[in-house]
């Protein structure tokens, strides 16, 4: 087997030596940064990113009655899928990952014999079924009102207009080298239509006046309420599981501050709300030009002797108008998914928790093995996590998929710019 290799390289080698040498160091480079990045992903599998909110700190600091809902869900929620993801590190191993250790590791945080805090995964379940109830009946009917107007418009607007492109060709003889006739198509110009539909015109323009009003109405940054103070625990759980950028075994102070916020800042609810209602300004603004193509609208024919499309303003505008009511359905169907869909799931997430310690620890019986349970549990959590943060911590998993599409960008690129020296060297 071996010979047939090193008979195969000298083979290519021979019938193709002005590329053999930036073959080889495009696969070197491969190899090299695929190992290396291989190991980096790998890594992230093991070490599962984490923060506790200190949410009996910020009931401690404020009054009850002055917490929102959306508040005290997403410091909840960031604490009960941390704690998940706690215990998934403390089982795994660079080698090994145990399923009975995960399941003795959650059984910690649900057992009362081990309670020592209040906030457990039991009562973290439970209080999360209230505040999720809370905060789909205060957010969702805003959220709703909004993003049926922008689905409506953009289901108007694409209506609006029906553009054709006819291109037209003739055919031509010609003699080939070998005398033989030969024929071929050769354009000729291209005939264009924008079919205007008055109707769904008229229904946009009412559409997009109906969005001219709407505001984001949401609870901005300095409403929710954070813990002025980081509880030694939580420290040595940042430093654990959240790599140091600078010398030292510890974070700063103001990198634990930070970090233990990352619920806050990185949550889907303020970063999609706040892009969404950039993008709501941005579309009232030129509301006026939308509306304006739209009632000089008209159907048009023009011959071009291009097969691109020309310009033609109301038919613009229009496509301007749907482009930029995508960002705000994206925004609202993101945030839909984050207050409404992830707390419906708690639940039976916490179910599966209960049903593989049982079947792990217990001997219950199942249909399914404890791997298969184990890894149900942490891909439900990490989905939700990343559903409800988007831009908190990055609890991914391994990505072979990214290790190879990196690996090899950089072997091309390194294999090409070697050539590229060679045949400047050959030609001088």
């Amino acid at each position: 087997m071996i010979q047939k290799i090193k008979d195969w390289f000298r083979g290519f080698h021979s019938e193709y030596s002005h590329i053999a040498f930036p073959v080889y160091v495009g696969l070197f480079v491969f190899i090299t940064l695929g190992s290396m990045f291989h190991m980096k992903e790998n890594q992230k599998e093991h070490r599962i990113p984490l923060a506790f909110s200190e949410i009996s700190q910020i009931y401690k600091e404020n009054p009850r009655d002055s917490l929102l809902s959306i508040n005290l869900y997403l410091a909840s929620f960031n604490d009960w899928t941390g704690k998940i993801f706690e215990a998934y590190n403390r089982s795994e191993d660079v080698i090994n990952f145990s399923p009975r250790r995960f399941a003795s590791e959650l059984e910690f945080h649900i057992d009362p014999t081990y309670k020592w805090t209040k906030y457990d995964l039991p009562s973290l379940t439970k209080s999360l079924d209230t505040l999720g109830r809370k905060v789909r009946t205060e957010e969702l009917p805003r959220l709703n009102l909004l993003s049926a107007h922008a689905l409506h418009a953009q289901g108007v607007l694409e209506r609006v207009w029906l553009y054709d492109a006819d291109h037209h060709y003739h055919t031509s003889y010609y003699t080939d080298s070998k005398g033989r006739l030969r024929s071929r198509q050769v354009y000729d110009y291209t005939d264009h239509t924008w079919s205007f539909n008055s109707a769904a015109a008229y229904s946009a323009l009412i559409a997009i006046n109906n969005i001219k009003p709407l505001q984001a109405r949401y609870h901005k940054r300095h409403e929710f309420k954070t813990a002025s103070k980081i509880g030694p625990e939580n420290e040595v759980v940042m430093d654990k599981w959240i790599p140091i950028n600078h010398e030292g075994d510890r974070h700063s102070e103001a990198e634990y501050d930070s970090l233990a916020k990352a619920w806050l800042w990185g949550s889907t609810y303020l970063v999609s709300y706040e892009h969404l209602e950039k993008s709501l300004k941005a579309y009232q603004a030129r509301a006026n030009l939308f509306n304006a193509a739209l009632m000089s609208g008209t159907t048009k024919k023009e011959r071009t002797y291009s097969r691109s499309r020309p310009s033609y303003m109301p038919y613009d505008m229009t496509l301007e108008a749907q482009a930029g009511l995508l960002p705000i359905i994206r925004d609202a169907e993101d945030l839909e998914i984050a207050i409404n869909r992830v707390p419906k799931e708690i639940g039976s997430l916490f179910e599966l928790i209960k049903t593989f310690i049982g079947v792990t620890l217990d001997g219950f019986d199942d249909s399914r093995e404890p791997e298969e349970l184990a890894d149900l549990i942490i891909e439900d959590a990490r989905r939700l996590y990343g559903a409800t943060y988007s831009k908190g911590f990055d609890v991914q998993g391994y990505s072979g998929a990214k290790v190879i599409l990196v690996s090899l960008l950089f072997a091309l690129l390194s294999g090409g710019f070697t050539a590229f020296i060679l045949n400047n060297k050959r030609y001088k």
